[in-house]
């Protein structure tokens, strides 16, 4: 039996004030699990914005999400449920300190599999309004998609609908399949 494994870079984008979402589209479902990467910032004018996620367009209150997050060291969780979204984390926001973009992982396992509904599962980092401690975001966040149909169109957009990255920090995101 012989088995092949590694990551294949599907789209890597590098973006400038490109627009308010970053899609990745026509991704074929012939890998085992998916996984983001991202080097990101919004453009809206506060310290923090929201990080989303939506499957091949599908803006009904189909997502359910969980999360953890750490500000400053007080840990707090939450779960919502029917959404029109994916919840993927806090990220720095334009009001953050200069050169501070989040870094952001999403994993997305068996998504071409129409047996099941989906899974997400996202780690991400942000600084907040400073260095110091107090003003640091962590955040694993976990969610469903309410859909057994296979991933073919990702679309991440921010709460703020702001343009991600601009000319001194470029947004940096990665799709990969995993074999």
């Amino acid at each position: 039996m012989s088995y092949q494994s590694g990551l294949i870079v599907l789209g890597h984008p590098q973006l400038i004030s490109s627009g308010t979402t970053i899609t990745f589209s026509s991704i074929p479902s012939v890998y085992s699990h998916l996984l983001l990467m991202m080097d990101i910032v919004s453009e809206l004018a506060a310290t923090i914005d929201t990080l989303r996620i939506r499957f091949n367009s599908d803006s009904g209150a189909n997502y359910n999400n969980t999360g953890i997050y750490s500000l400053g060291g007080t840990v707090t969780e939450n779960m919502t449920f029917g959404d029109t979204f994916g919840l993927l984390g806090n990220i720095n926001g334009f009001n953050s300190p200069a050169s501070r973009n989040s870094r952001v992982w999403v994993f997305i396992p068996d998504y071409a599999n129409t047996n099941f509904m989906k899974n997400f599962i996202s780690c991400s980092a942000a600084s907040g309004a400073s260095a110091n401690a107090a003003s640091n975001y962590t955040d694993n966040k976990g969610g469903i998609w309410l859909s057994t149909a296979a991933i073919n169109t990702i679309t991440l957009s921010n709460a703020g609908a702001a343009v991600f990255g601009s000319a001194g920090n470029p947004a940096d995101v990665e799709l990969c399949g995993l074999v």
